[in-house]
This record gives structure tokens, sequence and C-alpha cells, in this order.
């Protein structure tokens, strides 16, 4: 849950991966067989990378800008050890990469 705050960020832009991440979601939900049977506390393959690895280009790349935008920021990761994100940012448009955060907030 705080994975999908800090993504979204009140950002409409995003509205297009939460709109994926419900969907596949769902389909996990529905796709779930008897030796991993969804509960109310968890559906298997749903981390937020499991979701994000499946949704679409635009979507991953999407959700990698804002990761690098939380990375820039120097809270998470990624700041301390990177300072060319420039190329990190080519390389997320050229599909070579996927960013995502961890559940303890680092850019991954």
């Amino acid at each position: 849950e705080e994975q999908m705050k800090m993504l979204s960020n009140g950002n409409d832009m995003m509205q297009p991966f939460c709109q994926a991440f419900a969907c596949k979601f769902h389909e996990r939900v529905l796709a779930a067989a008897p030796l991993a049977w969804p509960t109310d506390l968890k559906v298997p393959f749903t981390s937020l990378d499991e979701i994000i690895s499946a949704t679409s280009t635009n979507v991953r790349q999407l959700v990698s800008l804002a990761c690098i935008e939380i990375a820039q920021q120097g809270q998470h990761g990624l700041a301390s050890i990177l300072t060319n994100f420039d190329q990190l940012r080519d390389e997320v448009m050229n599909n070579q990469c996927t960013l995502t955060i961890l559940e303890n907030g680092d850019v991954k």
C-alpha cells in the first residue's frame, strides 16, 4: 500500500498504472489454483514487482520514470550510488530495464 502511494503521489499520469495493477491483480485472483488459493491476506504472485513485470511496456516505463524521480529526490537508495540519471532514463525508455519500489521504500 505504501509503495503504491509513493508511486502515485497524487499524480494523474499514474492512472494507467493503477488501472493495469487492478486488472493484473484481478487476473491473478481468478487464476489461483488449489495449492495457491488466495486468502483475505495474500494473493499469490501479486507483489508490486510481479505485477509491474506483467504490465505493458508503457506502464513499466511510467512506473520506472516515477521511480527515477523518487530516487533523484535522494530519499530512496539509488541517489547515493547513481549520478547518471539521464543514462538510466534512456535505458528505461529503450526497454533495457524496469525500476520498482521495494517494501522498505528503496528504488530497485
